[in-house]
């Protein structure tokens, strides 16, 4: 999972410094998680665990942006969020 949170960790910043979007983001969350799992359940499993993940946290940001936080917020504190949703959904 070390990996997966390095590659969550640079996305944020590129989201930050305004090099990508929260789709392209929440796109890319969606394969790591399917990288992650593969192996450990099955293929149906995984992709309605990495669809939920990846919808929960494209949600969440997208709520952010509408509500205007999500500029005011430091990268610190969208890893936090990104990775709360993450263990709430028991794949760790």
């Amino acid at each position: 999972m070390d990996v997966v949170v390095g590659k969550i960790l640079n996305d944020l910043r590129l989201l930050k410094n305004n090099k990508t979007t929260i789709s392209a983001i929440c796109q890319r969350i969606f394969y790591y998680i399917q990288d992650y799992l593969s192996g450990k359940h099955s293929d149906d499993d995984i992709l309605k665990i990495s669809c939920h993940v990846a919808d929960m946290i494209e949600y969440n940001l997208k709520k952010l942006e509408k509500e205007c936080k999500l500029e005011d917020m430091e990268v610190k504190d969208l890893f936090k969020l990104v990775n709360e949703i993450i263990h709430e959904s028991k794949i760790v």
